[in-house]
């Protein structure tokens, strides 16, 4: 049975690939996997279940994405202004060496904050 879930998602990553992470992607799996045999009964007994689970994962998986993607400007933004805020104080020093040392980066952020700080 575990064999079966894996093949499943491997199923699933193909069609993912294929046609993106929509719910035609979700219902192409779903038939390769009863062709293939893989979870046949308990993708025929549950078929609309799967096909929302998978729909709603996909939703899940955006959602996040899109708040990463957002996240990840803002942070991009709060060290363009820590890196202005630095060379406006004569720190170009400080910028440098906080582009290789993380935890430096993190206590200036913490020390200077945003521009307005």
């Amino acid at each position: 049975m575990i064999g079966q879930y894996i093949i499943f998602s491997h199923v699933m990553d193909e069609q993912f690939k294929k046609y993106g992470r929509v719910r035609e992607a979700a219902l192409e799996t779903l038939r390769i996997c009863r062709d293939r045999n893989v979870l046949k009964k308990d993708l025929k007994e549950r078929e609309k279940e799967v096909v929302n689970i998978m729909i709603e994962l996909f939703n899940q998986e955006s959602a996040l994405k899109e708040y990463g993607d957002e996240m990840e400007e803002e942070g991009r933004n709060e060290i363009t202004q820590l890196f202005a805020k630095l060379f406006s104080l004569g720190k170009g020093k400080d910028a440098e060496k906080a582009t290789k040392d993380p935890n430096y980066m993190q206590k200036l952020l913490k020390d200077y904050g945003s521009a307005e700080g």
